[in-house]
């Protein structure tokens, strides 16, 4: 994909010119702010596909930034980061980041994640399609059902016992991700590669931090609670009741 218009939000004037010049050369739109305060106006001036967004800034930290943003779009939003904590992930995934990536980074790795993340976010809004993580499938249904919980992969949304569950973008994602493996192990890999479209390491975490809150949205319903189970060293195993 070569048509993406593409915010970069960093302090870093090096660092944003250096990221510039790179993502123009792959042919990608190119915004960038050095401040919070004018990514934010960029994003209500202009239609952005994707934002690379710094977490430490001087005038507003990343986080805070990203809750700002999230009400104006919900495109893909990847945090760059030079801590590896659990509970900057976990904040992170809160205000509605849609990925990590740790310094430092390759840029040909972020070029990746940022392909992977926007075909995701256009597959989803394709309302003629919309069917996502069953491409692949010869038998594409827009509604399936496992047990007492079902999934709409037309409307993206999650049902137990014909009540909707609120889960988040990626939530859904991973959800679609181990019911098409129902019965099979799927490997931090494999998810990994589906969401993000590479994998490595740091990405284990903030698959293990993501399937923790899905685990604890599903387990709030009797019926449908401890379907996914751990498979340790290797992923989850999703089991249909």
């Amino acid at each position: 994909m070569k048509d993406i218009t593409l915010l970069l939000v960093d302090d870093d004037i090096e660092v944003i010119e250096l990221n510039k010049r790179f993502f123009e050369k792959k042919e990608y739109k190119v915004f960038t702010a050095t401040n919070a305060v004018d990514a934010i106006d960029i994003v209500k001036a202009n239609n952005i596909d994707c934002i690379l967004l710094d977490v430490m800034m001087s005038d507003m930290d990343g986080f805070t930034c990203c809750e700002e943003m999230r009400k104006l779009t919900n495109v893909p939003i990847l945090f760059l980061t030079g801590k590896d904590l659990e509970e900057d992930k976990i904040r992170g995934l809160e205000v509605g980041g849609d990925d990590f990536i740790i310094k430092p980074y390759s840029l040909n790795e972020i070029n990746a994640r940022i392909q992977a993340n926007v075909r995701r976010f256009r597959q989803y809004n394709k309302t003629s399609t919309g069917v996502a993580f069953k491409e692949e499938a010869k038998d594409v249904r827009s509604y399936e059902n496992f047990g007492h919980l079902s999934v709409d992969y037309l409307e993206h949304k999650v049902y137990c016992d014909g009540d909707e569950i609120s889960l988040s973008n990626r939530e859904y994602e991973i959800l679609a991700i181990l019911v098409s493996h129902n019965g099979e192990v799927t490997t931090f890999e494999e998810i990994s590669k589906k969401l993000f479209g590479t994998y490595s390491d740091t990405d284990r975490q903030t698959i293990m931090v993501q399937i923790s809150r899905l685990r604890k949205k599903l387990d709030a319903y009797l019926n449908i609670c401890d379907m996914i189970t751990s498979v340790r060293f290797k992923g989850y195993e999703f089991h249909a009741k």
